[in-house]
């Protein structure tokens, strides 16, 4: 058995080649994935190794140089080194977690629960999705005219009732008095319980009611946005959502074309943005600015899209996925520390697509590092392809 057989414990790091000198991937601790690489020039000598990580892995581990080098010269083979050096992050990171749970919990005024609960009562425990353990954060799902589900998030700060929440919805809100919170302010016993010098802002309710009155304004945005998520592959967001008015959406092979509405004329033009192989994409952007006075506002965005570029967009199946699919050709993910695959093979029959910072790291053993710009084959079909050194990136080197 060799020393690669109980590397199961590191589902995520995988070896790049057949000599088992190299592994990439991530090593996860807790909800945390690091970005990881680690290479031999002898499998069976781990002292020899070299390691490559993240930005933020680097200045996690920044003062710990000295123990991982003693680990890698102790470790009999790469999975007791693995499980060390697991460890270490894990010790380091455990602070840090602390740190966020602690910060994020405020002692409330005696008053606080008292109020926010009458609040609920008000709005009615049936149109509540959820609450934070820190009674913090509420979700409320209202209704438009077409029974769609429109989510409203309030932020509870520590002072409340004197402070007033933080409202997120689908279009700008204000929780700012206007005349009928203002009257409400003066009719609402509740404020007896409150001294004169401070100011109650109003009920939810209120809130509420002002952002149900603006549905109406938003229901072409909306009908766009459920035109996409029913009818295309959107890859962003991961989870649509009406809160976000962009959509990104695969249209052929590794291909995407990111579309961010006009939230006050949703049928005008986007902005449009497009992802994929040069042969593939220019065509298209060519295609585009040609006709695009044959926009026709009275259709949907999609509809417009799709007769001017002269395609039909896939929708969201698995077989749309697997023909089409977005994944960094080298790390098989999508996010890889917030960022999608941006470079892509030129190749129209591989047009593979990669991250930035994944596809220097594979190159950079293969070839040099020219003026910040890196050269060689694209890893499937041998066909040129080159990146620059992304900026975050940092190397962490072992003697």
């Amino acid at each position: 058995m060799n020393n690669f057989s109980n590397l199961k414990l590191f589902p995520l790091l995988i070896p790049e080649d057949q000599t088992l000198t190299k592994f990439s991937g991530f090593i996860q601790i807790y909800n945390k994935s690091f970005n990881f690489r680690i290479s031999m020039k002898n499998p069976q000598k781990i002292s020899t190794a070299k390691i490559q990580c993240n930005k933020e892995l680097e200045n996690l581990l920044i003062d710990s140089k000295e123990i991982i080098s003693k680990r890698l010269k102790e470790s009999e083979n790469l999975n007791s080194f693995l499980l060390e050096f697991s460890q270490i992050i894990q010790q380091k990171i455990e602070p840090v977690l602390r740190n966020e749970i602690n910060t994020s919990f405020q002692p409330k005024n005696p008053i606080y629960f008292q109020f926010l609960f009458d609040e609920i009562n008000e709005i009615g425990w049936e149109k509540i999705q959820l609450i934070d353990e820190n009674l913090s954060k509420i979700q409320i799902n209202l209704k438009d005219s077409k029974n769609r589900t429109i989510p409203i998030f309030a932020q509870i700060p520590p002072e409340f009732p004197f402070a007033k929440p933080i409202i997120e919805a689908p279009f700008p809100v204000s929780f700012e008095n206007d005349e009928e919170m203002e009257e409400e302010n003066q009719q609402n016993t509740r404020n007896e319980k409150i001294t004169k010098n401070q100011n109650y802002k109003g009920s939810f309710q209120k809130v509420i009611n002002k952002i149900t009155r603006e549905f109406d304004k938003y229901q072409d945005l909306w009908d766009n946005l459920d035109d996409f998520d029913s009818n295309t592959c959107v890859i962003e967001p991961e989870n649509p959502t009406l809160l976000e008015p962009s959509r990104k959406i695969l249209f052929g092979k590794h291909c995407s074309i990111q579309i961010v509405f006009n939230i006050k004329f949703p049928r005008s033009v986007p902005s449009i943005k497009f992802f994929g192989s040069d042969p593939i994409i220019l065509p298209l952007k060519e295609l585009l600015k040609k006709d695009i006075n044959k926009w026709d506002p009275k259709n949907l965005v999609r509809k417009n899209l799709e007769e001017i570029l002269k395609i039909e967009f896939p929708k969201k199946t698995s077989s749309s996925l697997n023909d089409f699919g977005p994944e960094c050709g080298i790390c098989f993910g999508y996010q890889n520390d917030g960022k999608s695959p941006d470079i892509f093979c030129s190749n129209i029959q591989c047009a593979r697509p990669f991250h930035n910072s994944c596809l220097y790291l594979y190159l950079k053993f293969q070839s040099s590092d020219e003026f910040g710009t890196i050269y060689g084959k694209c890893p499937y079909c041998s066909h040129e392809i080159q990146t620059t050194k992304p900026i975050d990136f940092q190397e962490k080197k072992q003697d």
